[in-house]
């Protein structure tokens, strides 16, 4: 390793500054991502009750239906609590629907799921594992 010459000054040539970092700033969610959250709230309170919550004639319906599914929009964690599927309608628009099944599916019955989803379209939950590893 070489010695750095002691007479060099970092900060007069650019490589450092030595200040303090700013404040944290907390901005409050943008509109968009707020509906997003009151959504997921009002989901989790009617658990097994679908609710229409995208109506739109563009593509992103698969966007949102994935981001529900998946858990892309943080308001929709764990994975797999909620469920989302879309629809299109003959005038065009396509509609997202979604439901809050919970985290281990305990209302995956109430929803309906195999009736309006089918199995295979669900998340994959990964397996519990006991205190012994199995």
């Amino acid at each position: 390793m070489t010695d750095v010459p002691v007479d060099l000054d970092l900060e007069q040539i650019g490589v450092i500054s030595w200040e303090d970092p700013p404040p944290i700033l907390i901005t409050p969610p943008t509109p968009v991502r707020r509906a997003w959250q009151l959504v997921a709230a009002d989901l989790r309170r009617t658990p097994g009750k679908w609710g229409r919550v995208h109506n739109d004639a563009k593509t992103n319906a698969a966007s949102i239906s994935h981001r529900i599914n998946s858990a892309g929009f943080r308001w929709f964690r764990p994975a797999g609590a909620y469920v989302a599927v879309q629809r299109r309608m003959p005038n065009g628009m396509i509609r997202v629907y979604a439901v809050y099944v919970g985290p281990n599916r305990e209302y995956a019955e109430l929803a309906r799921i195999d009736e309006f989803v089918g199995i295979v379209a669900l998340p994959v939950l990964e397996p519990e594992i006991d205190d012994e590893g199995e």
